[in-house]
This record gives C-alpha cells, structure tokens and sequence, in this order.
C-alpha cells in the first residue's frame, strides 16, 4: 500500500509540476513545496519503514491538500467573480470535476488516490 501511494504521489506531483507551468503563482509554488516536502518524508518512511515518517507525511499531505484546495477556490472565483452561493463547492464542482479541465481533474482525483492510500498504509503499518 505504501508503495501504491509513492507512485500515486509521483504521478501527481509530476502532472502539478506540468500545470505549474501556466499558473506561476506564488500560492502554487508554495503548495508544489509542501507537496514535495511530503513526498520527501514518505520516500524516507518507504525505505527505513519508521512509521512517524508515515504520519508526519499525510500530516503534511493534509496541509498541502488544504493549499491545492484553496488554489481551485481562488481560481474559480478569478473566473466567476459575481457567482452566488458556497464559493468552495461551487469552484470543485465548476473546476474539478468537469471534461473542458482534464489536467485539474486528473490531478484532483489523484491527490484522493494518493491522500486515502497513503492513510491506509498509514494505519496498517502502525
């Protein structure tokens, strides 16, 4: 399991690093470094198998989670300034979870992959 979230991992922060390329903002830099800094713990927690390595790691993921999903609010309300109604749920409906933004919702379908596996390796290594 531990592994399947390495590669889960990878993969996402390989396709973020793509899209970064359009974004450029300093939010988007900030969230690539958490997510790294992740990534980093989990490869350590993978190869000497210390379990605190696990934890703090989806401790970290948590936060850069966080970081991604405040990117895809601001992003939507960007585009959709005067839009009513809950802005967060509006933006992962509007800019998630449709076919016209196929690298965000890859990327976002990834990072639940990569979040939920890498808890389960997690718990079963405890």
């Amino acid at each position: 399991m531990a592994v399947v979230a390495l590669i889960g991992w990878v993969l996402n922060s390989l396709l973020g690093l793509y899209m970064l390329k359009a974004r450029r903002q300093r939010l988007a830099l900030f969230h690539l470094a958490v997510m790294l800094t992740g990534l980093g713990l989990w490869i350590g927690f993978v190869a000497a198998d210390v379990v605190a390595l696990a934890w703090i790691a989806w401790a970290v993921l948590n936060v850069g989670n966080g970081l991604g999903d405040t990117l895809l609010t601001r992003g939507w309300r960007r585009r959709n300034p005067g839009a009513p109604g809950n802005a967060y749920w509006q933006a992962a409906k509007e800019a998630t979870f449709t076919t016209r933004r196929p690298l965000p919702l890859a990327h976002g379908f990834l990072a639940g992959g990569t979040y939920f596996t890498a808890l389960a390796a997690a718990l079963i290594s405890s």
